[in-house]
């Protein structure tokens, strides 16, 4: 294969980086693999490499990072760099990253999971025998924009006595020597000098860091970026907590006690990033993007009571079009009229690229789902059964999306037909394409028709239509399709004003007179607030929409999954997606006993995905998924729940009550709901009927929820003749992460009712919670199997809850007045915290040498404020505690000493000695006074040397060589 790779291994300068040290390995080791990097100026070859966006026309784009203009005061340079870089990812047929973090934001924001391939590292090149010179090292080419070396200077600062080297720094202590940049070699030597490798900036991969793991150095850095990718933490360096400086000196000295055990395991594994391995895994990603010719097209035609003329004349324009579809799929959706159907299917019974299915009525986005999902083919076009094309309109639009990959969708002028008024006219709408109004959601101004070509990988990286747009069969869902496809990276075009596509009046939306379209960008949260994902068609309004960062999340979002919730899921993960907070993660469990779910892995590629690998309930789910978390705070959501797109600040605002209170945080929320007329109408006089529909009996209600109550929580779990359990809030409630492990998690031991006995275990810890009276989540109570569950098996449960509750311990209610996160929970003056220990485990007053604390239970189940002179009088009834509000931050464990990783030298071998007994004596005794006797001793000496010897001639020489083999 043939690969035009840019920039040319030629068009490097003298300066030295990382492009130019990734260039020219490709060079060395892919025509190992059957590819030929050719010449600038050749004119015939397979594929274009491009690297960082230098140049347009990529089939493959091997990125080296963005510039995260989000979250970074940047130039114009770097603003403009991305526009290069961004343009050069829309292009591509295939993306390859070094990094997990740079594969987070190319997953969020253009739904599209990169090849992530390290660089790599000529080993043997970094086994030097350099002296170790006692200095810490730090050696970026530049100390602007995000290579700062201020992480070197303090440490200089702080570690006096310790010797530090440089390539920056502005006003540096006397311990740290500054080099300026400095060549290869001379970098080498100084990598190889070095006790310790300084990896403070936040880099997409970092080869310099690799390098000095090959060289047998321990790594210090921050925990985030490439570090996460290289650098195991307390194996082959040490990763503090970004930002946390005395985290990171506790780093330096651990990486100096440990400087030998953590140099070797990481020289062990560099062994693993070779070149060829890297360049083997590139030349697998030609291959693909060689056979993504993407010049297929298949028609689907969804049907619900159309007439048997209507389908004729719909199925008749396919197999008239001048480029004739490679795959036709007539889908009738559970039509009430099939009496045409099989006298279709039998005229058309010839067609050999034809199939008709039917299933039951589901409405069109579903209909036309179950075409795609058919089709073999790389391009799609939906035609409504009661419309038709003109001959050419497949031609066309194939044409242009076979000559630009960027166009996802292509389209052309449209003419609309009235039936019964025996009308048609050429339309004014659709124009040119115009992705401010698409986005608009003002204006809401669809710029694409139904009847157009997109890709189909597009289709599957948004996940497809979406049936919530249509509820009575048919309506927005193609607006709502097309918008997400033009946000992810894609433009469309309308590649013709002529009429090539029919469009009938008359169908389900347009002869409906009563429709209202739905509002198909409520779930976009950038359709509001601007912030776009940064390939969005939309024009910029600064050379490239801002770049985010994904990696440090504030919130992980666990959804477990269990059987029968799988199709409802998306809807819980759009719901997230439709929140105009963004620093969240999402990990999805599935409890469901399936381990294989492509089609949503393709839709929602930036999900963790995880496996209980069976059926073990919510509780073990929910644990899997909070162990893998990194945000500082959880929110559980349930997959047949989700988040209120009417609210779409609800993220930011439970964020903002925690710092505001220091309490988890929940709300308010909408049932969904059977019920009967009846009820309906009685909660629509109490003003909580949120939706109604008749024909299904189902209703969303609003449910304002009640306040925590800390007296009343603590008295739970116990018999409600009523049945009015004291149930707060819903599992979908903001806590910091730290909570769930303080009290062990979910138990999963529970079949149902796990999620109230984990908030009753956290209100019993002294935990306190704030209710919001905006409905933040809708929460299914139709399709929770384990709601169900908990109806059915209740008793025994309450049983086993209050037994399992007897034994907790409960801290005094701090409830009552307000407190920020993190705020110590104080006494007065001559007070301290204490556990209260008296025999009596019911509430009863408490007094103390005529002082009166309340009313309280004994047996060490609560703590509160009593003077310290009576806990130390009364050892008896108090032992002093002291507690403070977990903030959500955990702080650094205490490091073990790190273990070998790296495989035990082999043993030394014995020296195989020479025999010397026929060179003459006098040789002998000579070679034996200077310890040559050895093959590994004259191997080391050499010809040449041993001409040197008094009584060696070159006869001898030879000679002892050849004994020496």
């Amino acid at each position: 294969m043939k690969v035009l790779m840019l920039p040319h291994i030629t068009q490097f300068g003298r300066g030295e980086g990382g492009v130019r040290r990734v260039v020219e390995a490709y060079n060395k080791y892919l025509p190992q693999f059957g590819i030929e990097l050719v010449n600038p100026d050749t004119f015939s070859y397979d594929l274009t490499a491009v690297h960082a966006g230098v140049a347009p026309g990529a089939d493959v784009a091997h990125n080296h990072g963005l510039y995260w203009t989000a979250d970074l005061q940047l130039s114009d340079y770097e603003w403009q760099a991305n526009t290069q870089v961004i343009n050069s990812l829309r292009e591509a047929r295939q993306i390859t990253v070094p990094s997990q973090w740079v594969a987070e934001s190319i997953r969020r924001d253009m739904r599209i999971n990169p090849h992530v391939i390290p660089h790599g590292v000529e080993w043997d090149e970094w086994q030097g025998s350099g002296d170790d010179g006692g200095y810490v090292l730090w050696n970026k080419n530049r100390d602007f924009d995000v290579c700062n070396p201020e992480a070197i200077i303090r440490l200089a600062r702080i570690f006096r006595e310790h010797r530090f080297m440089s390539t920056f720094a502005s006003n540096p202590s006397p311990n740290l020597k500054v080099t300026g940049q400095v060549p290869y070699e001379q970098m080498r030597q100084m990598v190889l000098g070095c006790s310790v490798y300084l990896s403070s900036i936040k880099e997409t991969f970092g080869i310099g860091t690799l390098e000095a793991m090959a060289a047998g150095k321990p790594v210090l850095g921050w925990a985030n970026g490439g570090n996460l990718d290289l650098v195991q933490h307390g194996v082959n360096g040490y990763l503090a907590q970004p930002d946390n400086y005395d985290d990171l000196a506790n780093g330096l000295e651990y990486c100096l006690a440990h400087q030998r055990t953590l140099g070797d395991n990481g020289r062990e594994m560099a062994k693993k990033y070779t070149w060829r391995e890297v360049s083997e895994q590139v030349a697998r990603v030609y291959e693909a993007a060689y056979s993504d010719t993407g010049n297929t097209v298949g028609v689907v035609i969804p049907l619900y009571n159309k007439t048997e003329d209507e389908i004729v004349r719909a199925i008749t324009s396919c197999l008239n079009q001048s480029y004739m579809p490679d795959q036709i799929i007539v889908v009738n959706d559970g039509s009430t009229d099939t009496s045409g159907f099989a006298a279709i299917s039998e005229k058309f019974s010839d067609v050999a690229h034809l199939s008709f299915v039917s299933q039951s009525n589901q409405g069109v986005a579903v209909a036309r789902n179950a075409g795609v999902k058919m089709l073999t083919t790389e391009l799609v076009s939906c035609l409504d059964g009661d419309d038709w094309y003109e001959p050419e309109f497949l031609l066309e639009c194939r044409a242009a999306l076979m000559e630009n990959h960027t166009i996802g969708i292509a389209y052309t002028g449209l003419r609309w037909h009235d039936h019964e008024e025996g009308k048609n006219e050429l339309s004014t709408w659709p124009g040119a394409y115009q992705a401010a109004k698409q986005f608009d959601h003002q204006a809401r101004q669809n710029q694409v028709p139904t009847a157009c070509v997109f890709r189909r990988d597009a289709w599957e990286r948004v996940g497809g239509y979406r049936s919530r747009y249509c509820p009575d069969g048919a309506g927005s869902e193609d607006a709502a399709l097309w918008t997400q496809i033009l946000s992810i990276g894609y433009t469309a075009k309308q590649v013709t004003t002529e009429p090539l596509f029919n469009y009938s009046l008359g169908g389900q939306v347009s002869a409906n007179k009563e429709y209202k379209e739905i509002d198909w960008l409520a779930w976009l949260p950038f359709s509001r607030d601007k912030r776009y994902p940064f390939a969005c068609s939309v024009l910029p309004e600064r050379y490239s929409h801002p770049v985010r960062q994904y990696d440090e999340p504030e919130i992980s979002i666990v959804i477990p999954v269990g059987p029968g919730h799988e199709h409802v899921l998306r809807t819980a993960l759009d719901s997230i997606e439709a929140q105009h907070f963004r620093n969240w993660e999402v990990i999805v469990v599935f409890d469901t006993g399936n381990e294989y779910y492509p089609e949503l892995y393709a839709a929602y590629p930036y999900v963790k995905w995880e496996n209980t690998r069976g059926k073990r309930g919510p509780g073990y789910a929910r644990n899997q998924g909070a162990e893998i978390a990194k945000g500082k705070f959880l929110l559980f959501l349930d997959a047949d729940d989700f988040l209120n797109p009417g609210e779409p600040n609800a993220l930011g605002e439970m964020l903002a009550e925690f710092w505001e209170t220091g309490n988890g945080i929940y709300s308010a929320h909408i049932g969904r709901a059977t019920i009967s007329p009846e009820y309906a109408k009685k909660m629509e006089r109490e003003n909580r009927l949120v939706a109604w529909n008749e024909n299904l009996g189902q209703a969303y209600i609003s449910n304002p929820g009640i306040e925590f109550d800390c007296e009343r929580a603590f008295l739970e779990p116990r018999d409600h003749p009523d049945g009015k359990f004291f149930i707060w809030n819903l599992v979908s409630t903001l806590i910091p992460r730290q909570w769930h492990f303080d009290i062990g998690g979910f138990d999963e031991h529970m079949p149902t009712w796990e999620d109230w006995d984990y908030w009753l275990r956290m209100a019993k810890g002294g935990r306190c919670f704030t209710r919001i009276q905006k409905p933040f989540v809708i929460y299914n109570y139709i399709s929770g199997n384990l709601r169900e569950t908990g109806l059915q098996i209740g008793n025994e449960v309450l049983q086993y809850l209050k037994e399992k509750h007897e034994d907790i311990k409960i801290m005094a209610c701090g409830c009552g007045n307000k407190r920020m996160a993190g705020e110590i929970v104080a006494t007065s003056e001559g007070y301290v915290e204490a556990w209260y220990l008296h025999g009596n485990t019911g509430n009863h007053d408490v007094t103390v040498s005529g002082h009166r604390y309340g009313r309280h239970p004994g047996g060490r189940r609560v703590h509160f404020p009593v003077l310290a002179e009576h806990v130390k009088a009364n050892p008896r009834l108090f032992e002093e505690y002291a507690q403070i509000v977990s903030d959500p931050e955990p702080q650094p464990e205490a490091m073990p000493e790190p273990v070998s990783i790296a495989p035990p030298p082999p043993p030394e071998e014995a020296p195989v000695e020479i025999d010397l007994s026929e060179l003459k004596p006098q040789v002998q005794d000579m070679l034996r006074s200077k310890g040559l006797t050895t093959v590994d001793m004259i191997d080391q000496t050499g010809y040449d040397n041993l001409l040197r010897l008094d009584g060696i001639g070159p006869a001898t020489a030879k000679k002892i060589m050849e004994l020496a083999e």
